[in-house]
């Protein structure tokens, strides 16, 4: 599913979480608003791609979120995201490109459980948010 760039200016349905075996939701560059439905943590079968990025998401990461095994790249940069980044992620394995920069309003530290995900190579974080991860591994944007 790729609906990038196109105004959307509603916020995801619950419904979403219906989607069981979709791979990729792309809805990068809109307008859309409100929370990060919890219901997404339901496509941990098949979903390896998520683009929630450059719209106006707001309230807290959802933990349910690291339900989804399968996940390789997420991105949610640029959005109103508030709190702190949910632990939960690192329950996610095949991760290996997290962007949540431009989310200034984050605040903490990156979790040690996705400091430790063995193939992470890239985290980019708001400058909100401190980076304790051994190497190269945070970028801050």
């Amino acid at each position: 599913l790729a609906i990038r760039v196109c105004e959307l200016s509603e916020p995801l349905p619950t419904e979403i979480g219906l989607l069981s075996e979709i791979r990729v939701i792309l809805v990068d560059g809109n307008l859309m608003r409100g929370r990060i439905p919890s219901e997404m943590g339901q496509l941990s079968t098949f979903l390896d791609h998520l683009g929630l990025s450059v719209n106006q998401f707001e309230g807290s990461i959802p933990t349910e979120l690291g339900n989804m095994s399968k996940m390789i790249t997420l991105n949610m940069h640029t959005n109103d995201f508030t709190g702190t980044i949910p632990s939960e992620l690192g329950n996610i394995s095949k991760l290996g490109v997290v962007t949540i920069f431009n989310n200034e309003q984050l605040s903490g530290s990156v979790p040690t459980e996705i400091c430790e995900l063995t193939n992470l190579s890239v985290i980019q974080i708001p400058f909100s948010v401190q980076c304790d991860c051994d190497g190269n591994l945070c970028f801050q944007e």
